[in-house]
């Protein structure tokens, strides 16, 4: 039995009122993920605890972990262990849940990909993406960091491309390599800093706040131009070693 059987199956039970994704929606599953408001009803969510599974998936799919029947203004989801969706004209999703199923995984498939085929079939361009750039910030599922000039690594850059210098004066080198030792300076220091700035953003999450702190810190942007250095060196040293008569 599902544990909110008793705001299901009812007409008169209590509805719930969200938006998403920029449309009014009403729910009787109730659904943390969207944002709770009053608002005109875009969207209808109900469940049927009255047909089941097999009434839409034949016994030669019911094992398949997921599978999709999708028209233009009608489509069946079935995902195992979790429900059959049918999402009709771009505003009703009707749930048919499977026996038992885990209230956080039928919500996990309706917020996703079930919303996403409803999104389409309003004419929605749906995309999936970890990350959104905003402005200067980059957001993510679990938290946001803001991307300042600062961050652009160019002091790294710099950094790298004076170390090129100090190995271009000391060490015999052609002249090609003239060219390709300070290119690759540059580059590894753009690289790592775009690494740091992702592991930032994946820290972004308030229970990630001291990692965070730490890796923003000057002694967590030390480590990385220490990895920076160790790769330049790991690089000269196999090209003078090349050199080598």
């Amino acid at each position: 039995m599902l544990p909110f059987t008793k705001v299901l199956g009812d007409r008169d039970s209590n509805w719930f009122s969200y938006v998403a994704y920029g449309l009014g929606i009403r729910s009787v599953l109730p659904i943390p993920e969207f944002v709770p408001a009053e608002d005109k009803s875009d969207v209808t969510i109900t469940i049927d605890q009255v047909r089941s599974l097999f009434d839409y998936v034949p016994q030669e799919v019911i094992e398949q972990p997921l599978a999709l029947q999708v028209e233009r203004e009608e489509a069946v989801v079935y995902i195992k262990e979790v429900a059959v969706f049918l999402v009709q004209g771009g505003s009703q999703i009707v749930v048919i849940p499977a026996p038992d199923v885990d209230e956080l995984k039928l919500r996990l498939a309706l917020v996703g990909k079930v919303m996403a085929i409803l999104l389409q079939q309003r004419g929605a361009l749906v995309l999936h993406a970890s990350a959104v750039e905003q402005d200067s910030y980059i957001i993510l599922p679990k938290g946001s960091v803001e991307v300042v000039p600062s961050c652009s690594g160019l002091n790294l850059i710099t950094y790298m491309l004076g170390l090129a210098v100090i190995v271009l004066v000391m060490f015999p080198t052609s002249g090609s390599q003239k060219i390709i030792v300070p290119i690759v300076a540059a580059t590894l220091g753009f690289i790592v800093n775009g690494i740091r700035i992702a592991i930032l953003a994946h820290l972004a999450a308030p229970s990630s706040e001291a990692a965070f702190e730490y890796w923003h810190s000057q002694s967590g942007a030390l480590i990385f131009v220490m990895i920076s250095v160790i790769l330049f060196g790991t690089y000269c040293l196999f090209i003078l070693q090349q050199s080598e008569p």
